[in-house]
C-alpha cells in the first residue's frame, strides 16, 4: 500500500489542469535525481505546478524472517515531467533533489512520447498503484494446438520439432519425441518458433 502522503504525488490525477489540456502528442522530459531523493524531487516539482510522475513497483523485502511489500521507484533516480513550451525548465533543474534534466548534446531536452508514459501509467493503475514485478507479464496465447514448432532456445532440445498441445499464455505444452517416447515438455513462448 502506498503511503497516503506520497500517493497524491505518485500518479497524476485526471482533474489536473495540465492533463485536461494535454494532447497525446505532448512529450515528457526525463529528470535525473540525486540518489534516494526521487520523492523529494517529485514533491518539489509538483509544488511548482509542473505535471510530474514517478512510476513505482512493488518490491518484496525480508527483515527478521518476515516478508513485506514496499513501493519503490521503477526506475531509480528518474522521474518524468511535462514541460510546456511556454514554460522554462530551469526551475525544475534547480529543484531540491534534482541532479539535472537529461539533454541531448545540442542542449535540447530528451523527451519520451506520451503513449510510452501512458502505457506505464495504465500498467501501474491496473496493478493497484504500483507495478508488480513478482511474476511474468500476462501474455496472450500465440500457438494453436496441433501446430508444428521448432525449439530455438540454444538448450538441449534446440532444433527439435514438436506439436503444440496447449498454449497457456505464459507456458506452452509441446509434445516431443524424446528417447523413443512422446512426452509433453513445458516451454516459454520465446523458446519456440512456428514452423512454416
Amino acid at each position: 500500500m502506498l503511503n497516503p502522503s506520497i500517493r497524491k504525488y505518485a500518479m497524476p490525477e485526471k482533474t489536473h489542469p495540465i492533463i485536461e489540456a494535454m494532447e497525446p502528442q505532448n512529450l515528457w522530459a526525463v529528470v535525473y535525481t540525486k540518489a534516494g531523493k526521487e520523492r523529494e524531487a517529485l514533491r518539489g516539482i509538483t509544488e511548482q505546478r509542473y505535471l510530474a510522475w514517478m512510476p513505482e513497483c512493488m518490491v518484496k523485502l525480508r527483515k527478521n524472517r518476515a516478508h513485506r511489500f514496499e513501493a519503490r521507484p521503477l526506475f531509480p533516480r528518474y522521474l518524468f515531467v511535462v514541460v510546456p513550451p511556454e514554460r522554462p525548465w530551469s526551475p525544475i533543474a534547480n529543484t531540491r533533489g534534482v541532479s539535472r534534466l537529461l539533454t541531448y548534446p545540442d542542449g535540447s531536452l530528451c523527451r519520451i512520447p506520451h503513449r510510452a508514459i501512458k502505457g506505464l501509467q495504465d500498467r501501474q493503475k491496473q496493478d493497484g498503484g504500483a507495478i508488480r514485478l513478482d511474476g511474468p507479464a500476462p501474455t496472450r496465447a500465440r500457438f494453436i494446438p496441433g501446430e508444428t514448432v521448432r525449439v530455438d532456445d540454444g538448450g538441449p532440445f534446440h532444433g527439435l520439432h514438436g506439436l503444440v498441445q496447449q498454449d497457456k499464455g505464459g507456458r506452452v505444452s509441446v509434445l516431443m519425441g524424446i528417447l523413443g517416447r512422446v512426452a509433453p515438455v513445458e516451454m516459454r513462448p520465446d523458446q519456440i518458433a512456428a514452423v512454416a
